[in-house]
């Protein structure tokens, strides 16, 4: 058996993003509280007055991450996760008078150890995210940005690019495109932060169908999914094609 959590995870997850990063939560929303392939693993969340509060990912009877969230106001302001086998991260954020995050501070330990601090820098046009610039302390990695493209509330492109002084250079790009359904996170930017390989993409208005990503000369096919929705509008499950290998059916269950 074998299914592709990284893809998983990129399914997951505007002017306005739900959380607003400050918005009231409509009342007509659902919220999800398991997504799992049951012959693998499962992924469980808890609310408090319909703020992500929560997470556990297990495989098996093993919680493999345990992400807590605390808001100030309506805003996301410290994520907390831990992963087995000692490895935690602690996520700060700041936010601009818009009500946009402004700063994403990582802290990543190892049994306690410090090894890395990231610290992301936003920049907005129209209201929408244009980029992130990443500095690291702890390791030797030199900056780096990722630039958005948007079309209709959801993130169509990212470029990434790696900062070499006073030279900057393409490393990679990623187009996604879209269903026109609701997104199960409800475009809540804490489902970006629920573990440490989140993207920006979890939170777009729809739901990604297919990816593909430009290295060089390479084209890489990350992934097509075939969803299956409620009367609401809401995703309950996909199948992920990679090429011609399909991944366990993934259900998705919402509270």
């Amino acid at each position: 058996m074998k299914i592709n959590v990284r893809h998983t995870i990129l399914v997951l997850f505007s002017a306005v993003l739900f959380s607003c990063e400050n918005e009231e939560i409509p009342s007509n929303t659902l919220f999800v509280k398991e997504i799992s392939d049951p012959t693998f693993y499962k992924d469980l969340f808890e609310y408090e007055n319909g703020y992500l509060v929560k997470f556990n990912r297990l495989f098996g009877e093993r919680i493999e991450t345990t992400t807590q969230f605390q808001y100030s106001g309506h805003q996301l302001s410290r994520v907390e996760i831990k992963r087995d086998q000692g490895l935690e991260q602690i996520i700060e954020l700041s936010y601009g008078e818009n009500g946009f995050r402004k700063e994403e501070k990582a802290t990543t330990k190892q049994n306690g150890d410090i090894t890395e601090i990231r610290v992301g820098l936003f920049s907005y046009k129209d209201g929408m995210i244009k980029s992130i610039k990443y500095s690291y302390e702890g390791v030797d990695h030199k900056a780096t940005e990722t630039v958005f493209e948007w079309i209709n509330g959801n993130i169509t492109q990212m470029d990434f690019y790696l900062i070499d002084g006073e030279y900057t250079y393409l490393t990679s790009s990623r187009t996604m495109t879209y269903d026109d359904k609701r997104n199960f996170s409800n475009q809540d930017i804490g489902f970006i932060y629920r573990v440490m390989s989140g993207e920006e993409t979890i939170v777009s208005k729809n739901n990604v169908i297919e990816e593909f990503e430009d290295v060089g000369d390479l084209i890489i096919n990350r992934g097509r999914y075939n969803f299956t929705y409620n009367n609401e509008g809401y995703p309950i499950g996909y199948i992920q094609t990679v090429g011609s290998q399909e991944y366990n059916p993934v259900q998705i269950n919402y509270k």
